[in-house]
Order: structure tokens, then C-alpha cells, then sequence
């Protein structure tokens, strides 16, 4: 996964320690608020990896899982950072 690695909040790598599951993201979508918790895309995420899983995209559901997890939770903070500088 390509975003992995990646922090949002500062220049260098995300920490194996750093609390992900506290945090979440807060993006404006059709004019309301939406906050999406760590925890909660964890749980979206386990069923696509286990649809990679059986589709024989990976041999590790729960490693693959979490990458996913990372890769889409550090997305939505880099959309939510560019959407507070437009305000």
C-alpha cells in the first residue's frame, strides 16, 4: 500500500506506536459533518480483507487489513486537511 508510511500531520513516517484508534476525521459532506473514528473503518475494512482473502489477493488478512485501514484513514486526513485550508 502505497500511503502507509505516510503522515499527514508532519513530514516524517507514521510511528508503529502512534495512536490511530483515537483518532478520527471530520469532513463536510453535503453540507453536514461527518466524523469517521479510527475504529469504525477498522471494522468496514475487515470485510474487504476478507474478500481479498478469498479472492487470493493476500495471505495475511489481518496485516493486509490494516494496511488498508492506514492507507484510507490517512486519505480522508489529507482531504480533511486541504478542505480546512479552502476555508
Amino acid at each position: 500500500m502505497g500511503l502507509s508510511n505516510i503522515n499527514p500531520n508532519s513530514n516524517g513516517p507514521l510511528h508503529n506506536k502512534s495512536p490511530l484508534n483515537a483518532q478520527s476525521v471530520s469532513l463536510l459532506v453535503n453540507g453536514k459533518e461527518v466524523v469517521v473514528p479510527y475504529s469504525r473503518l477498522r471494522k468496514i475494512v475487515r470485510g474487504l480483507s476478507k474478500m481479498a482473502y478469498l479472492t487470493g489477493e493476500t495471505n495475511d488478512e489481518e496485516a493486509y487489513g490494516e494496511d488498508v485501514a492506514e492507507d484510507l484513514f490517512e486519505a480522508l486526513k489529507i482531504i480533511q486537511n486541504k478542505n480546512k485550508k479552502k476555508r
